[in-house]
């Protein structure tokens, strides 16, 4: 499908604290999704918060979905299909940042709120911690 996704609401079917089960809106019963807590609790009274995770088939690649919940109402999804390794080194004049044919990044570091913003050789890079 080309273009922009759907929004998909998800409910929480089950919570403790090594397990999360979603279910998405409008789905047939019995197509839940289910996470396993990764590492310890954020915090005990709400469950929640933090890194969960669930294997899944990419086109026959076996992946970790990822899902890390935040104190401040946002959500990250990650699917790491790719690992790239690259170097830094940190400069007087702020980070020199390179991945082999993917990323570049050399001079001072900015922040937006919670972003880090990289300056590279086209545009800027925009990175948040997950």
């Amino acid at each position: 499908t080309k273009g922009p996704m759907p929004d998909t609401v998800l409910n929480v079917k089950a919570l403790s604290a090594t397990n999360l089960t979603l279910e998405a809106v409008g789905a047939p019963a019995g197509q839940s999704i289910n996470l396993m807590r990764v590492g310890a609790a954020e915090d005990g009274a709400r469950l929640l918060l933090g890194s969960w995770t669930m294997p899944a088939d990419m086109g026959g690649q076996k992946v970790s979905n990822n899902w890390h919940f935040r104190a401040d109402g946002t959500a990250v999804f990650t699917v790491p299909f790719k690992k790239q390794v690259g170097t830094y080194k940190l400069t007087a004049a702020g980070i020199h940042l390179e991945v082999p044919q993917s990323m570049y990044a050399d001079g001072p570091v900015s922040w937006e709120g919670p972003v880090m913003v990289l300056q590279g050789r086209r545009s800027p890079t925009k990175l948040r911690r997950f």
